[in-house]
């Protein structure tokens, strides 16, 4: 990783440019304050950001410091816990939270010393790894806090990184929605 700061690592199954994670990631990654953070890319997914484009890729790589995703795809739990750790990642925030090819085995292990939970999952894990939860007064009022095993991280006035994007609906397969 280079020399920028502490890492924050994105970890996701969805580094792809046909998921919403995968485009918001980006602007996400534009934004980071290089001289204080180094934003690190995890991709947990098991054939990786190579099921997108090209220039999605270069874009991303190049965003990312050290000008590369890394990739735990096929880690046992353990070394992938290792990976996160070398690379020196200081926050992790978990994009995936419960869906797709979530690794919160890796971060049972606790690979950074703070975990948070952002915009792929905007409900309460249950799980005391995860110390935080980004989010909004819509998505997790102040008042329900106590329902939350995480500490709320409100931000106004959304917690979406391109809140003009937020979805209504829900696309997925009948079994999947509950």
């Amino acid at each position: 990783v280079s020399a920028g700061g502490p890492g924050v690592g994105y970890l996701t199954s969805d580094l792809k440019l046909s998921h919403p994670i995968g485009q918001l990631l980006v602007p996400i990654l534009a934004g980071h304050r290089r001289q204080r953070f180094t934003p690190v890319c995890i991709d947990s997914h098991s054939i990786g950001i190579s099921r997108s484009p090209l220039p999605y890729q270069q874009e991303v790589q190049a965003l990312c410091g050290g000008g590369q995703v890394h990739s735990i795809a096929g880690l046992s739990a353990r070394a992938a816990a290792a990976k996160v750790n070398a690379l020196g990642v200081h926050v992790m925030v978990n994009l995936n939270g419960w869906s797709g090819e979530d690794r919160n085995d890796v971060l049972a292990l606790r690979p950074a010393p703070l975990v948070i939970n952002a915009v792929g999952f905007p409900g309460a894990s249950g799980c005391s790894f995860i110390h935080a939860l980004l989010a909004d007064r819509v998505s997790a009022p102040p008042e329900m806090a106590r329902f939350f095993s995480e500490r709320l991280l409100l931000l106004p006035p959304s917690h979406h990184p391109l809140p003009q994007l937020h979805l209504f609906g829900a696309f997925d397969p009948p079994a999947r929605v509950t």
